[in-house]
C-alpha cells in the first residue's frame, strides 16, 4: 500500500470511530483526499512532506480542471480536517492549510415545486399497481415529513409510529430527531402497508425496511430518483427536479405557511439555524415577485 494511502485509510478510521461521522461524509472525505494525494504523487511526495506552494498548485490544477467554486470549497475543508488530523497524530508538525482560504461562494436559492406542482406529481403514480401505492407513499411521505432521500429508502418500519404521526429518525451524526407527518401521510402509509408491502416482502432480503424493491430489498437512491424522474415527467413538470426538491419544498411551504423556523430546523435536522434560513430567502423573493406584480405603485 502507498504510504498516502496509509495515512487516509487511518484518517477515514478515525472519523469513523471518533467522529462518528455517517458513511456518506466520510466517503466524501476520501474522495476529497484522494484527489490531492494523486496530484502529489505526480511529484513523488506524500503528504507529510507538502508546503502551501503545493496546496496553490493543486488548487490551480483544479480549476484548470474546471472543477466549480463549491466543489475546491469542499476540497479545502476535507484538507484542513485531515491536516489537523495528521498534527494530531503527530505524523507531521504543521498544516500546509494554514492561511488557505475557501472560494467566496454565492449561496443559490434552492429550487423548490409549488403546491400545484406538488398536487400533480402525487396525482402521477397509477395507485391502482403495488408499484404506485408503493411510490405514492414514498412521496407523500418525503414531501410531509422533509425527509433525506437517505433517511427514507432506510426507514424501518420500527421508526415508524403511526397512530402518533412521526418518525424517529438517525440523520447526519448519528443525530436522532422526531419528525411529524400529516393524516394524508399516515392514509398512504397505512394503504401501502395493507395491501401492497407484503407483496414485495422476502423473508431473506426485507428485514423490517418500510419501502421495497419489486425483488424485496430495500429501496436504492438511483430507483427512487429514476421513480422521481418518470413521475416528474408524467406530471408536466419543466423543472428539473431531484428528490432534494422535496424537501425544499416541504421547508418552503411550512414557512409560507407560517411555520417557526426553528421548528422547520429541527424537522430538517440542521444542527445551525443558518442552513435554514436560506428558506426565508426564498419566501422574501416570492412576496417581492407578489408585490411588483400586484401593487399599483411597485
Amino acid at each position: 500500500m502507498k504510504k498516502n494511502d496509509i495515512y487516509i485509510d487511518s484518517y477515514l478510521t478515525y472519523i469513523k470511530v471518533e467522529k462518528q461521522l455517517a458513511d456518506n461524509t466520510i466517503e466524501s472525505y476520501k474522495n476529497d483526499i484522494t484527489i490531492f494525494t494523486r496530484f502529489l504523487e505526480k511529484e513523488d511526495k506524500d503528504v507529510t512532506q507538502t508546503t502551501k506552494n503545493d496546496i496553490e498548485d493543486f488548487l490551480e490544477e483544479l480549476y484548470d480542471r474546471e472543477y466549480n467554486e463549491n466543489s475546491v470549497a469542499h476540497i479545502i475543508t476535507s484538507l484542513k480536517s485531515f491536516y489537523k488530523y495528521l498534527i494530531l497524530e503527530k505524523y507531521t508538525n504543521d498544516s500546509p492549510m494554514i492561511n488557505i482560504h475557501s472560494p467566496k461562494l454565492e449561496r443559490k436559492l434552492p429550487v423548490y415545486l409549488t403546491f400545484k406542482e406538488i398536487e400533480a406529481l402525487l396525482e402521477a403514480p397509477d395507485q391502482s399497481t403495488n408499484e404506485g401505492l408503493r411510490d405514492f407513499a414514498m412521496i407523500e411521505l418525503m414531501y410531509s415529513s422533509g425527509l433525506r432521500v437517505t433517511e427514507l429508502i432506510s426507514l424501518r418500519i420500527r421508526q415508524l409510529h403511526l397512530e402518533q404521526g412521526y418518525l424517529s429518525i438517525l440523520g447526519k451524526g448519528s443525530k436522532e430527531r422526531i419528525v411529524p407527518f400529516g393524516s394524508k401521510g399516515k392514509k398512504a402509509i397505512e394503504v401501502y402497508m395493507e395491501e401492497a408491502r407484503g407483496l414485495f416482502y422476502d423473508d431473506k432480503k426485507s428485514e423490517d425496511y418500510l419501502f421495497l424493491s419489486r425483488l424485496g430489498t430495500p429501496f436504492t437512491r438511483q430507483g427512487f430518483w429514476k421513480n422521481l424522474k418518470e413521475y416528474t415527467l408524467k406530471a408536466g413538470i419543466t423543472k428539473s427536479i431531484s428528490p432534494h426538491k422535496l424537501r425544499h419544498s416541504f421547508a418552503t411551504h411550512l414557512l409560507e405557511n407560517g411555520a417557526d423556523l426553528r421548528m422547520i430546523q429541527k424537522m430538517l435536522g440542521h444542527s445551525n439555524i443558518s442552513t435554514t434560513q436560506i428558506y426565508t430567502h426564498v419566501h422574501y423573493e416570492r412576496l417581492s415577485k407578489i408585490f411588483n406584480k400586484t401593487h399599483p405603485r411597485a
